[in-house]
């Protein structure tokens, strides 16, 4: 099976309760209204966008008979996302693109880069994650928040993982 079609059957047999219905099938019982599950028309995963795209470009071509040329561009899209089961926070759209160019010969390759071409500052993901905190009533810093959840003081952390901006630079490499 692919990566793919392995990922989705474990899905399907996550949420229709396969393994614990085969478990007591093997054990003489079976209580149908037990092992039900849940249908996943309509679902989505959790902190998926709803679309993503990717394009790759790449073109090279001898310059003489020693040295050949190469540029390549990728280019991709990533839509909002949702970083909580809750959907109170999301990372926004976001496109981002890189380019390479350069020349190589046997052994030898001269590259230029630029990362994030479009120099994108969306974050790469953002969540909020809650927690009980060690102490009741403990200090609150500015990141963080809190509040009372069965007299238990919950924290509320805002984290973000943050994009490169953009990179320029040139790689030279020489192989044994």
């Amino acid at each position: 099976l692919s990566t793919a079609e392995h990922t989705i059957a474990l899905l399907l047999a996550l949420s229709r309760n396969v393994a614990p219905a085969y478990q007591s099938l093997l054990e003489g019982k079976w209580d149908r209204n037990k092992y039900m599950g849940t249908q996943v028309a309509g679902k989505t995963l959790f902190q998926q966008p709803p679309l993503t795209a990717s394009l790759l470009v790449a073109y090279e071509r001898p310059l003489n008979e020693r040295w050949k040329g190469f540029i390549s561009s990728d280019w991709s899209y990533m839509d909002r996302k949702y970083g909580s089961e809750v959907n109170v926070n999301w990372t926004p759209a976001a496109v981002t693109g890189n380019l390479h160019i350069g020349v190589e010969r046997e052994h030898f390759r001269v590259e230029a880069f630029v990362m994030n071409l479009t120099n994108e500052d969306a974050p790469v993901r953002t969540r909020l994650v809650t927690g009980p905190s060690a102490i009741a009533g403990a200090s609150v810093t500015p990141a963080t928040t809190g509040f009372y959840s069965n007299n238990v003081f919950q924290t509320l952390i805002a984290d973000f993982v943050p994009r490169k901006p953009r990179q320029v630079g040139v790689t030279l490499t020489y192989s044994f």
